[in-house]
């Protein structure tokens, strides 16, 4: 389950509020398959309000007007329920009673209402949650983890693990501490395109051991590729698909790393259903058209995204000059639009371009100015998996003197891309 985190802040503000009474509410969710589960985005709250209480003393009983309440706001929105509310203290939090008898009533009333939808059950404790939803068959399948997407990323999931000791030795753990390798292990990054920056960003992330790499890029290994893609050999030029270099490599580095390849175009229904299940997506693609629908996949979905590129300008009297950027997008936060990254002429263009309306002349590239963003890009995973918020949302490169350097950015309130992942307010 995902939320982005200001909604999540403001759910547990409530319900964990027990200052005169036990509180709860309705999250309002959509549901979608991902070929490993069933993926639960968080679109809106509604709060039981006092005016509904019955009674607090035994747990919370409220009147049925909620539940109409809270049907009208699912079918207005084309969205589900899941009733949740907060068990403080408990190390995997416990149904009572009254809990497993109004969760019966809520979850048959609403599968009366809205069978089609996504609908469950949530007890959320203090970092640990139990709770169930609906299969699309219509069997209950156990929440595992919730994640509330921003700066810091959060996570409850249904058991902790074992926390293994420290290994002294290990300096990228004592860099970015237990927790956050923890995290990492756990993770699942997605990086679309596997050339220039992106194998860097692959083979970066397979030594720092994320838990499942997921690496989509269509094409095969070309001889021009061997002075930018980082992995790949003289023997794979017209034979090794550029995704199988990663594979090859966590195979020779890192086993444990699982690699999902998919040789295929974002956005495809099997690469859409891929990403569905990334915790974060590195995006490292040459066109903007694709920028774009990697930024608005990643709002709508609410999956970090981190995009980076570089442009090298050809060789003149007074050497090559290079542009690029490293941005990270979060919920509430400015998207690629918001930035000016990505505009209505950059897609147009990239997409005539791709059509061969436009010449289609090679872009120069360079592998180590392909290494500087690409580094800067898996940093920011790391610091994103981890919780940190100190994090710049958008900085640009240039070169020379070879900086990055902060871009003052906000969110817009007419960017029709945050527009059309805006959270449902009721």
């Amino acid at each position: 389950m995902r939320a982005d985190a200001a909604t999540w802040a403001a759910v547990c503000a409530e319900i964990f509020d027990f200052t005169t009474r036990e509180r709860a509410g309705a999250l309002l969710v959509r549901g979608v398959g991902t070929g490993a589960g069933l993926l639960v985005t968080v679109v809106g709250w509604i709060p039981v309000p006092d005016e509904y209480v019955l009674d607090s003393s035994r747990g919370l009983i409220y009147d049925g007007r909620f539940n109409l309440r809270v049907a009208e706001a699912t079918m207005q929105h084309d969205a589900g329920a899941v009733l949740v509310h907060a068990h403080p203290g408990e190390a995997t939090p416990q149904a009572s009673r009254t809990d497993s008898e109004r969760g019966a009533a809520f979850l048959a009333f609403m599968r009366r209402r809205r069978p089609n939808a996504v609908n469950g059950l949530l007890i959320v404790a203090d970092d640990t949650i139990t709770g169930a939803v609906d299969e699309p068959d219509g069997a209950l399948r156990e929440v595992d983890r919730l994640i509330a997407v921003g700066l810091p990323i959060r996570e409850w999931v249904h058991q902790r693990p074992l926390v293994s000791p420290v290994d002294i030795e290990d300096r990228q753990l004592l860099a970015i501490g237990h927790a956050a390798q923890t995290r990492l292990a756990a993770a699942t990054v997605a990086v679309v395109g596997n050339s220039g920056g992106g194998s860097h960003v692959t083979q970066q992330l397979i030594h720092a051991e994320v838990g499942i790499l997921i690496v989509i890029d269509p094409d095969i290994v070309t001889a021009t590729n061997l002075r930018r893609l980082v992995g790949a050999v003289a023997a794979d030029i017209d034979t090794t698909m550029k995704v199988d270099i990663a594979q090859r490599t966590a195979e020779a580095v890192r086993p444990s790393v699982i690699v999902r390849r998919f040789t295929e175009a974002f956005p495809s229904t099997a690469t859409l259903a891929a990403l569905r299940t990334a915790d974060l997506i590195i995006g490292c693609v040459d066109g903007w058209d694709a920028r774009d629908d990697l930024n608005t996949f990643a709002l709508t979905s609410q999956i970090p995204y981190i995009d980076i590129g570089i442009a090298v300008s050809p060789a003149n009297a007074r050497g090559m000059r290079v542009g690029g950027q490293v941005a990270i997008v979060l919920p509430g936060g400015p998207c690629l639009r918001c930035m000016g990254l990505v505009t209505d002429a950059r897609v147009e263009a990239s997409r005539l371009r791709r059509q061969g309306y436009a010449e289609a002349a090679p872009e120069p590239q360079v592998v180590s100015l392909n290494g500087s963003v690409a580094s800067e890009a898996v940093t920011a995973a790391l610091m994103v998996l981890a919780g940190d918020d100190r994090l710049v949302a958008y900085r640009r490169f240039a070169y020379p003197p070879g900086t990055l350097t902060e871009v003052q950015t906000a969110q817009r309130t007419d960017c029709r891309a945050c527009a059309g992942a805006h959270l449902i307010r009721t």
